[in-house]
This record gives structure tokens, sequence and C-alpha cells, in this order.
């Protein structure tokens, strides 16, 4: 199915408007390759019956574990996630082009004086 030249525009817009393109497979394909954080999981019980599998990631001295449920390789990480994410591991958002970490500062929030 050929795009007609609008749908071409309006589908590079929304690109230029969200340069953010990061599904979670390319998240854990960085973290692994810089970081040693190997995705791993097993087979467990489910408590309703039958087996589930349980995702996460590890270091290989084991130190680090990140339990990640209900993950989806594809599915699209938004910044907030991804910052989440690497809060979690302990990895520097700057890494994936987010702003670094900023100490909370509370005098900001105070907009009424």
């Amino acid at each position: 199915a050929s795009k007609t030249k609008e749908e071409q525009r309006q589908l590079q817009d929304l690109a230029a408007e969200s340069p953010w393109s990061l599904t979670l497979r390319d998240f854990l394909a960085k973290v692994e390759a810089h970081y040693g954080l190997r995705l791993s999981r097993r087979s467990a019980a489910h408590p309703q019956g039958g087996r589930m599998e349980i995702w996460y990631l590890q270091s290989d001295d084991k130190e680090t574990t990140v339990h990640l449920p209900g993950i989806d390789l594809d599915e699209q990480l938004d910044p907030f996630t991804t910052g989440s994410l690497c809060r979690r591991l302990g990895i520097p958002p700057e890494d994936f082009g987010l702003p670094p970490e900023e100490p909370y500062d509370e005098t900001e929030m105070d907009l009424e004086n």
C-alpha cells in the first residue's frame, strides 16, 4: 500500500514533533552493551495455576537484579518511563539523551511567596 504525498508529509511531521523513538528492545540492547546487565527470564508457577515467565535484568556478578513485570520488547518507551528505568538500574539518564537527574528543590515548588 503506497502512501499519498499528504500521508507521508503527516508522518514526517509526527516524527519531527516526537524525535523520541526507543523500544524496550533497543533500551535493553544498549544497557547490555554498555553496562553488562543481561535480560534473563525464568519460568515460575503462576498464582492462578499454570506457568508464567518472569523477566529481569541481572549483572554478570549477580549483584544487581531488576525485575521487569509484564514487558513487551517492542513497546515504545516514553522519556518518563526511560528515566524511571535508568533510575532503577543506576544508569545516567544522559546516556539516553535525557536531562540529568536534578536534586529535588523544594523552593522551586513554593510559588505562593
